[in-house]
């Protein structure tokens, strides 16, 4: 049995998306932007690591309102740093 699903193209459903909704996901060229931060995350990754999700967006030039995401991840694991600290008081 062929699902429906399997007719659609991929491709096409995200460029018509992007049309709609005005968005690119195109990278940025390369340079320097004023990013405002609109939403910030804080989640722990599989290893145990600190990471937070960010949502940022251009202020001003040819690319103004357009968002940018990342993500920041400390090079610290988080249930280290609790256990190093946990531990400390014990002794």
């Amino acid at each position: 049995m062929v699902s429906a699903m399997s007719s659609i193209n991929w491709a096409d459903l995200v460029k018509d998306a992007g049309d709609v909704a005005g968005g690119n996901y195109e990278p940025l060229p390369d340079g320097d932007y004023d990013l405002k931060v609109i939403e910030v995350k804080s989640t722990v990754t599989a290893s145990g690591k600190t990471m937070f999700k960010l949502t940022t967006e251009v202020q001003g030039g040819a690319y103004n309102k357009r968002r940018v995401w990342d993500n920041l991840v400390s090079p610290l694991r988080t249930r280290t740093l609790w256990l190093s600290s946990s531990l400390r008081w014990l002794l």
